[in-house]
């Protein structure tokens, strides 16, 4: 026995041996990396040769990634693969995505109020104006970041993902490069995609990070040091453009971010084992309409299809046989739904976390879906209080989930600027500036001065505190101008005067699209010209009313301008004494006032606007500036008592009383285009009539019928509006244009 041992012992070490050299042989297959350059929209074609890569069993072992390179890169990574990559992306509104905005829907009703007002904003701190170092914070950029990083959160290792992970950025405190490799995942994407000047830069640890397209858009090098043996680079970066090719910003930026790293882009290009180049110099950085989406992606995959061979040569050039995916992520969809256990806020230091929980509208021990935590961080942001508001899904480790609300406190003092033309009051200009109060959540004081052909300021404090009861006041004061004409609406004088009033009411809200509210004022009237044929000063008297007043408002409206669909209220009722109701009669005049619009969307080309208009005032010796005016576009409403009616020159007509019924039917000609058919009757009313002398101010015959066409374009400072109009009052047409903002 003893003599077989030692040839036992060689055949087990020969064995050993043999099944060694197996296993080495088996994992010397060279370590694939995937590197994906920046490029903005056009990098979705990235996607296409994806997809084809892995149709045809081709491992990736490492991933590095610049700006939307860093996205793609990123989310494949996490292990989706390329079809959930082309679902993702191709259900996406990456318009909307790539803006800060959240649904009219999720902000408070005094924010409404404030809607698409302003030009731009600037911060004021204690030390002045604070200029923003980008237009977007990234909200929606982060919140669609959270969904597609669920299971990611938190501070990770991205050597821990299923293919290990890294992306670049670009330090503006010192121009070198940055190479992250762990911490938040959806922050270190942000932060490689933040656009110079675009999107503020990220904060990362003593860096502020931006684009890494101005220092490494293509990271082969990166993607070596992780590992890489062999080398596929995806490359979108634009070409250097000529003279004639440079037709707009972005292309601008295209060929300087070029430039800055054009020595290390060639050098990485070289480096390459296996280059793909999809043909898309044509299509512009900021492509991310749908139409476009769709194109790149098919435009990718169709240019790997026809380099197949070249990539099958490669392929087996690696001794490879074809290896299959493991790992598929699921993408997220808004009808997924979470067990949330609990709620976290993580760094709202001045505002309450209480009042976070409040807007947020989710309960700890209750299942949320995905859309409905969307809506819930839309509500929290909608505030305005906070420059960002994002949410991580965190595992309990009992089957349920921890939902942290990550917030970044905005700036509590603004500087807003406005401007407008109309042909009615020609140039206006609106400075407001806004402080939030931090220690009582939802309160904020506004100041507006308005410089024009008729100057106004007013100074408003409200307190939103939902459907709880929360306190308002109002000072207004305007140079107000009262127009007479005659018969064919030719002008014919003016009464001149100067409006003061002072509000307080108390307001409850519901659902951030009702607001009521009561509450009692003091308004001052002060005729300082009269010019007419008919009147003198003696003749229209001043007047001071104290008044007590309630109110209902309701909007719910998708959007500020040109609405396809929600409801617009306004009722208001007023009672007016010139003794503070101590004198016999306790009530000298009664005012009722009644607004509907509503916004109908038929289909892509035709919104419907139906509305109805109504004012009732009851009361011996009515002033004629609290006289019903008719007449005039909605949006150059200058008085209260001011009813818009197409056909009539602005305010041309006084009536005592008046019902108006209008429809609307706005045709979209092409994108931000729209031509308006404009139709409208008052159907009754009551003429004004001097009680001294039985004097006539206004004569109208009934119906009153006008109607008017209108072209409008949604520009990026405005609406731009043409229109014209005529009405059975007289045979003059009566033509209308502004341009900007309505305040």
């Amino acid at each position: 026995m003893m003599r077989f041992l030692p040839c036992f012992l060689l055949l087990l070490l020969f064995v050993s041996g043999s099944l060694d050299g197996i296993a080495q042989k088996k994992n010397t297959r060279p370590k694939i990396g995937l590197v994906l350059s920046g490029g903005g929209a056009k990098g979705f074609a990235e996607i296409g040769v994806i997809k084809v890569l892995e149709e045809n069993g081709i491992p990736i072992d490492y991933i590095a990634g610049t700006s939307v390179g860093a996205i793609i890169g990123g989310a494949y990574a996490m292990g989706y693969n390329s079809a959930a990559l082309d679902s993702i992306v191709r259900s996406s509104d990456w318009l909307s995505i790539m803006k800060d905005d959240v649904a009219r829907e999720h902000s408070p009703i005094f924010v409404k109020e404030e809607d698409s007002r302003y030009y731009f904003s600037i911060p004021i701190s204690k030390d002045g104006l604070q200029f923003p170092t980008g237009i977007l914070q990234g909200q929606n950029v982060l919140k669609f970041f959270s969904d597609i990083c669920l299971d990611y959160e938190g501070n990770i290792d991205f050597d821990d993902l299923p293919i290990p992970y890294r992306c670049v950025a670009s330090d503006i405190l010192t121009g070198e490069e940055v190479v992250l490799s762990n911490g938040s995942l959806k922050r270190a994407i942000r932060a490689s995609m933040a656009i110079p000047g675009v999107f503020k830069p990220v904060k990362w640890d003593d860096h502020m990070l931006l684009d890494g397209l101005m220092v490494n858009n293509f990271p082969v090098d990166v993607c070596r040091d992780m590992g890489a043996d062999v080398i596929i680079g995806i490359d979108i970066q634009a070409r250097l453009l000529k003279e004639n090719e440079i037709k707009s910003v972005y292309s601008i930026l295209d060929n300087v971010t070029t430039w800055m790293a054009k020595d290390i882009y060639t050098k990485n290009i070289s480096d390459c084992d296996l280059y793909i180049r999809p043909p898309i110099d044509e299509f512009d950085a900021m492509d991310f309409n749908k139409e476009m989406v769709d194109s790149l992606i098919h435009i990718g995959e169709k240019y790997a299809l026809s380099i197949l061979p070249q990539i099958l040569s490669f392929k087996d050039s690696l001794g490879l046989n074809g290896e299959k995916r493991l790992f598929n992520k699921k993408a997220p969809a808004n009808n997924d739904r979470f067990f949330i256990s609990g709620i976290e806020v993580d760094g709202s230091e001045k505002v309450s976390k209480r009042e976070v929980f409040g807007r947020l509208q989710i309960d700890p021990g209750s299942v949320a879906s995905l859309d409905e935590i969307h809506k819930g961080v839309d509500q929290v942001y909608g505030t305005g209080y906070y420059e960002y508001v994002t949410y991580e899904l965190v595992k309990d480790g009992y089957g349920g989930y921890i939902l942290m609300i990550k917030v970044n406190e905005s700036n509590t003092a603004w500087l807003n600027v406005g401007a407008h033309y109309n042909s009615e009051n020609n140039a206006g200009l609106l400075l407001n500036s806004t402080i939030f109060g931090r220690s009582t959540f939802g309160s904020r004081l506004s100041a507006d001065v308005i410089l024009s052909h008729r100057s106004s300021f007013s100074l408003k404090y409200n307190m939103d505190r939902g459907h709880h009861i929360g306190l308002g006041s109002r000072f207004y004061f305007k140079d107000e101008r009262l127009p007479f004409f005659d018969t064919y609406g030719r002008s014919n004088g003016e009464v001149d005067y100067l409006f003061t009033s002072f509000n307080i009411d108390a307001h409850s809200i519901i659902y951030d699209r009702m607001l009521l509210g009561v509450g009692f004022g003091y308004d001052m009237y002060n005729v300082t010209n009269v010019v007419s044929p008919n009147f003198t000063t003696e003749d229209i008297s001043d007047n001071n009313y104290a008044k007590l007043f309630a109110y209902v408002k309701y909007d719910s409206k998708d959007k500020a301008y040109f609405a396809n669909s929600g409801w617009e209220v306004l009722g208001v009722g007023e009672v007016l004494d010139r003794d503070w109701f101590f004198n016999s009669k306790l009530v000298d005049l009664s005012i009722f006032e009644l607004s509907v619009v509503k916004y109908i969307y038929i289909n892509k080309y035709l919104t419907m606007i139906p509305s109805f208009y109504m004012r009732i005032t009851d009361g011996d010796d009515l002033p004629l500036y609290l006289a019903t005016a008719i007449g005039g576009d909605h949006s150059v409403m200058q008085m209260p008592a001011q009813l818009p009616f197409e056909g009539l020159r602005n305010m041309q007509l006084l009536t005592q009383n008046a019902t108006i019924f209008r429809t609307d039917f706005r045709f979209n000609v092409f994108k931000n285009n729209y031509i308006t058919a404009m139709a409208n009757v008052m159907i009754d009313g009551e003429s004004l009539i001097d009680s001294s002398d039985n004097l006539v101010y206004t004569q109208i015959n009934y119906p009153l019928i006008g109607m008017g066409l209108k072209y409008s374009y949604d520009s990026p400072i405005g609406p731009a509006e043409l229109s014209i109009g005529v009405s059975n009052h007289s045979d003059r047409v009566n033509a209308f244009f502004s341009l900007g903002y309505w305040f």
